[in-house]
């Protein structure tokens, strides 16, 4: 593989600023990670207790997904105090979802290896919470490839209706999930690697005790579980358990958690920025998992009473039942997106957390909550970014001269301003020239008209406006014209761009692993891993 860097424009100023390290983001963030880490390691603690109740759970739970011997070591480390966590996470969508949940586990697992060489008086070991507790099933029960004719393909699991808000870890795995595999087999043509990768990928949700967490799980684990990749599903009730203490305070401090919320998320728009998360005032910062497994936000009226978000209708419970709940466990309370976060680093000495560009947006707002419970936030470090280019599409690449920088700033006009740019310029520049003509012709009328009857200025503008209107439809009609006598090389430019930019956006968030895996192998991960440099400052372009 051939590994070019691009710098692509930032979803956000935020995110452009922290690329840069600006001096205004730098403040959202009490270690950036291009600072020296150094301070943050001699501070960064964990209760011993908590320490040794997360190895507990992580040897039980990476034993049941076939923990090699590398992830046991890496657990059996965790144990030692001066070993921290370089963490990742992501919603467990069915097989891996989009392609950045592999990203982010490359980033971690090379994020590992550099520290240790930069810190050897530390051990590090990197873990990947499979996020099972969310309950958009909408954002986690489908998978996008390209099939064997080019089209890109959608196969989406249904959400029955007694689901609808149920935890993820809690739902059943669908049957219709089973029929995938034929219908991939069906879009895919046959080569030597098909059955195999589809046996991986699919292996851990169709087994006997096949749960969503454990299928992802065991995925990961198949590709990552050799280079010591420890895996939390932070939906198992012990670890629920271990949260309690953390919940209460939540609840306890529900006012000044709130407080704290609104005032970082005015600091951040007073610089510039928007906060990633929109704090209600009355919600607090936990969910509610009911006897159903529905997962419902909990709120505060005005009046300081609680109440759950139920589909249509908020139900009111009291502080009483919401303390019983959380006195019982059973996964009673659960955190929300601001509050996950301070779960994982009670139960792990979290050093790093690899986050996308909406998590990195979102930690930019987390800081106060972290001073709140007297916590170290960790570092923010975000994941590569890639696109990979399969050798077919690298030809019409170089035929047309496209360059990667261009077509991936996903311009919405790109095709016609290309056509435009580079076709023959004939009809373009007579028309241009025409109209620059006429106007310049105008301006000299008008002049005229404003030192002898000023009451033909209202028909000159009308005039005007019709010939401006007609120049531009014929200028439409010539882009359309070129179009035409260039249809071959506007559908090679439309082909590339489908597998670069599909859906318009960024490969990584579209396509699922697997497409990959059947064409080339399921050691196709580990040469995207060898061929990715430690910087993930740029976006890379991987040329098969």
């Amino acid at each position: 593989m051939d590994c070019k860097p691009f710098s692509l424009p930032a979803a956000s100023q935020l995110l452009t600023d922290y690329y840069s390290a600006t001096d205004t983001v730098k403040t959202f963030y009490p270690t950036h990670f291009l600072d020296d880490w150094t301070a943050l390691l001699e501070k960064r603690t964990i209760a011993p207790a908590n320490r040794k109740a997360t190895v507990d759970i992580l040897r039980t739970q990476n034993k049941a997904w076939n923990a090699p011997a590398a992830v046991m070591e890496n657990i059996r480390l965790l144990a030692e105090e001066k070993t921290f966590a370089v963490v990742t996470g992501q919603q467990a969508g069915v097989l891996g979802g989009p392609l950045y949940s592999f990203y982010k586990t490359m980033t971690v697992l090379k994020l590992t290896a550099k520290l240790r060489r930069e810190y050897p008086q530390y051990n590090f070991v990197p873990v990947f919470w499979v996020e099972v507790n969310d309950s958009d099933f909408v954002e986690m029960g489908f998978i996008k490839y390209a099939d064997k004719t080019g089209n890109l393909k959608t196969l989406r699991l249904a959400e029955n209706d007694d689901e609808v808000q149920m935890s993820f870890g809690r739902r059943p795995v669908a049957p219709a999930l089973e029929d995938w595999q034929a219908q991939i087999r069906e879009d895919f043509y046959d080569n030597d690697f098909k059955e195999d990768a589809i046996a991986r990928f699919f292996a851990g949700y169709l087994s006997g005790d096949a749960s969503y967490a454990n299928g992802f799980a065991q995925m990961l684990m198949s590709f990552f579980g050799e280079q010591g990749l420890i895996l939390l599903n932070p939906g198992d009730a012990r670890v629920i358990d271990l949260a309690r203490p953390l919940f209460q305070q939540v609840l306890d401090k529900a006012d000044e958690l709130g407080q704290r919320m609104t005032a970082r998320n005015e600091a951040l728009s007073a610089a510039g920025y928007s906060p990633q998360v929109q704090f209600l005032p009355q919600q607090t910062l936990l969910f509610f998992q009911d006897s159903a497994g529905r997962r419902l936000r909990i709120d505060q009226d005005t009046n300081g009473n609680f109440l759950l978000n139920y589909p249509g209708e908020r139900r009111p419970i009291t502080g009483t039942d919401l303390q019983a709940a959380l006195d019982r466990g059973e996964g009673a309370l659960l955190p929300n997106v601001t509050t996950r976060p301070l779960l994982q680093d009670t139960l792990l000495p979290t050093i790093a957390y690899v986050g996308g560009p909406g998590e990195i947006s979102y930690f930019a707002q987390l800081a106060p909550l972290y001073e709140a419970f007297q916590m170290s936030m960790p570092v923010v470090y975000p994941r590569h970014s890639l696109t990979i280019v399969e050798s077919k599409l690298q030809k019409p690449m170089r035929k047309n001269q496209l360059e990667y920088s261009a077509m991936l700033a996903r311009r919405p006009e790109f095709v016609k301003t290309f056509i435009a740019e580079n076709a023959d310029q004939t009809l373009f520049n007579a028309r241009n020239a025409s109209e620059a003509q006429i106007i310049d012709a105008l301006n000299t009328l008008q002049k005229a008209i404003q030192s002898h009857d000023q009451t033909l200025l209202n028909p000159l503008k009308k005039t005007r406006q019709n010939i401006e209107g007609s120049f531009r439809k014929l200028g439409e009609r010539i882009q359309r014209s070129l179009e035409e006598k260039n249809q071959v090389q506007v559908r090679q430019i439309e082909k590339v761009l489908d597998n670069l930019l599909p859906e318009g956006n960024y490969q990584e968030r579209v396509i699922n692993m697997l497409y990959f895996c059947i064409k080339y192998g399921n050691g196709f991960v580990d040469e995207i891993m060898e061929a990715l440099p430690e910087d993930v400052t740029q976006h890379y372009v991987l040329e098969m």
